[in-house]
């Protein structure tokens, strides 16, 4: 009973300071700290434990993961190429309706700062045929932005999670697909049902073949690092890092040009990802189904 009114302050203290808008990554530090105290280790093994943390290749692949992906977003969005995904799918696509749910969720496919305010404008577009409220455009431009977030195996909070699970990303994905099936249903339910249906677009058949070779151009390169790593089996850190190697030969990007998008990384990331993995450290130590010998360092 005194171990869950502990690890029940530990939780407490995590709100608190959230909702003080703290650092994520310092919260979970100060938490995995308290947690220590709090089941009696010592402060050089409290030390220890986060230096062992830090530096487990599983955190410094998931952090490395994290990078790649989200400087992939952002050539991709440099380079016009999510654009062009969303103009093919605009040309492809006959019932717009479908389109207020695609282009929020392609969106989110490579998170990336500033993604919601990025496909708001796609999604106001999409419905200028249609009778959709500027509420109803907002719902569902934020709801299905996210969508894909429990299974989509590029996503970087899914890797996250499945490190902190220690289960494949893989077996997640499998696992969580009846949650995608429930947010798409529950979102088309509250935001598309009662719009009728928008105009067919009718293209030439040269038209066509311009717009399938835009989208080819366009996805090829997440398509390539889910062909690489979920049909090939390839690591996934070589298949992000071939597939930004050639899109950066492809877009003939220079050391500057590539500094500058790197420079747009969201590297405030890295730290949450430590302290989230020095916390799992010090939960599973307190785990009632986990000895402590068998996470702790010796």
């Amino acid at each position: 009973m005194l171990d869950l009114a502990k690890l029940a302050a530990v939780l407490a203290v995590i709100i608190f300071l959230l909702r003080l808008r703290w650092n994520l990554g310092l919260v979970l530090l100060l938490a995995s700290a308290l947690t220590g105290l709090l089941f009696g280790r010592a402060a050089l093994d409290l030390a220890h434990g986060v230096v062992t943390a830090i530096t487990d290749p599983l955190t410094l692949q998931l952090i490395a993961i994290v990078l790649l992906i989200t400087f992939m977003g952002e050539v991709l969005r440099a380079n016009q190429q999510l654009e062009g995904l969303v103009r093919s799918l605009t040309d492809l696509v006959a019932d717009q309706r479908w389109l207020l749910v695609l282009l929020p969720m392609l969106i989110g496919l490579l998170p990336m700062i500033g993604g919601a305010m990025f496909s708001a404008p796609m999604v106001e577009e999409a419905s200028r045929d249609l009778k959709v409220s500027r509420e109803q455009q907002t719902f569902v431009n934020y709801w299905f932005r996210h969508a894909l977030e429990p299974v989509f195996p590029l996503y970087p909070l899914l890797i996250l999670a499945a490190g902190l699970l220690g289960v494949p990303a893989q077996r997640l994905t499998a696992t969580q697909w009846p949650l995608f099936l429930a947010v798409v249903i529950g979102g088309a339910a509250f935001g598309l049902v009662g719009l009728r249906t928008g105009v067919a677009r009718d293209q030439e058949p040269a038209s066509r073949k311009r717009t399938w070779r835009l989208l080819a151009k366009s996805i090829w390169p997440i398509a390539l690092v889910l062909v690489l790593s979920l049909l090939f089996g390839l690591d996934l850190i070589i298949a992000l890092t071939l597939t930004v190697a050639l899109l950066i030969a492809a877009n003939r990007l220079g050391p500057r040009q590539i500094a500058a998008l790197a420079r747009k990384m969201p590297f405030g990331v890295v730290p949450t990802i430590a302290g989230a993995m020095v916390f799992r450290l010090y939960w599973r130590l307190v785990a009632p189904w986990r000895p402590c010998r068998q996470v702790w360092p010796d």
